[in-house]
């Protein structure tokens, strides 16, 4: 399930960024330097339990079902965040606040929900005559639903 939360740097014009970290944990670092900052347009949203660091109009830390307090880093100081919309990835081309699995199970109801209009739709004289033919017999007159 993503989870996607996404802080943005109230600071203009970033220049050093160098780590990404939980506040409560300073050894475990989620995102380094060396692992880049490219436009978040180019990327993909993160891996579950990760983070990443990208532009788009400003500096976004993107984190996947990470819900501890973050800290960013840059110069040796430390860089503030605010909670923020998270930015349009390559992925979706759509701005991504949470539940890509989401989309797909609702992709698929429709599909479903087109594929039986369409049966029904090619197969109605032989359902309309099935229900005719039931309705002549007079079958639901007989049937007890236990009340």
């Amino acid at each position: 399930m993503n989870l996607l939360s996404c802080l943005r740097s109230a600071a203009p014009n970033i220049s050093q960024l160098d780590v990404l970290y939980l506040s409560d944990n300073d050894e475990v670092n989620l995102w380094q330097k060396k692992d880049g900052s490219p436009p978040c347009s180019s990327i993909s949203p993160p891996p579950l339990s990760r983070c990443l660091v990208c532009f788009q109009e400003a500096v976004y830390a993107v984190c996947n079902n990470v819900t501890s307090a973050l800290t960013m880093e840059g110069g040796g100081a430390p860089i503030p965040l605010t909670e923020s919309e998270c930015p349009v990835f390559m992925e979706t081309g759509e701005v991504s606040t949470s539940g890509g699995s989401q989309d797909h199970h609702l992709w698929f109801l429709l599909i479903i929900i087109i594929i039986a209009a369409v049966v029904g739709y090619w197969k109605r004289r032989v359902i309309s005559a099935a229900w005719q033919q039931w309705k002549r017999r007079g079958t639901f007159s007989r049937c007890r639903f236990g009340l």
